[in-house]
């Protein structure tokens, strides 16, 4: 019964508020959950990165939410500066192992990865409901790649097994057909 749940919470703002702390809750202890395993770092990097755009995908609605809505934006702020600070940290030790070619300037560092999560969040959540799919899949693609082709300096130290893989999985998420220029897209003007 309606009147249950508010024997709880005081209003809806406050049952979405408690349904969206408890969500990042679990997201950010699985990424921290994923960054401490056993596994080489590059294995780790590329399961945070699945986890994350499948929690995107999956959250979308609260997303868009937290984005669109001007009271819930604290709630969102809140929560990606944490996230920014879980990612720095591992991003770090990517340096510090000599594999990732990322500034030593905290400054930067965290700059940078603000950009880049702000512009994958909004890239997903500004697309259309029926091209999501393909709007993840497409963002995922570049961040791999740009992790590949900029970010990954040093393959000597780095399983032989896992550079390839990288190198397959951001060639191998190419962009459906449909998603291809148009003949309009590729008219010039003159």
């Amino acid at each position: 019964a309606t009147g249950s749940v508010y024997n709880y919470f005081k209003n809806k703002e406050d049952l979405f508020r408690a349904t969206v702390e408890e969500g990042w809750q679990q997201f950010l202890s699985e990424m921290e959950k994923i960054s401490r395993s056993p596994e080489p770092f590059l294995k780790r990097f590329e399961n945070l990165m699945d986890y994350g755009f499948d929690t995107i995908k999956n959250a979308l609605p609260l997303l868009k939410g937290m984005l669109f809505k001007a009271n819930q934006r604290q709630l969102l702020h809140e929560n990606l500066k944490k996230l920014f600070v879980d990612i720095g940290k591992m991003l770090a030790e990517g340096r510090q192992e000599r594999i990732l070619n990322i500034s030593d300037n905290p400054a930067q560092l965290s700059i940078g990865i603000k950009i880049v999560i702000m512009g994958v969040i909004f890239s997903i959540a500004l697309s259309p409901q029926e091209s999501i799919e393909d709007e993840v899949m497409r963002v995922k693609t570049a961040v791999r790649t740009m992790i590949n082709e900029r970010l990954i300096i040093n393959t000597s130290e780095i399983q032989e097994t896992e550079v390839p893989k990288l190198r397959q999985l951001a060639q191998s998420s190419q962009p459906t057909q449909h998603m291809q220029p148009t003949q309009t897209d590729n008219k010039t003007s003159g």
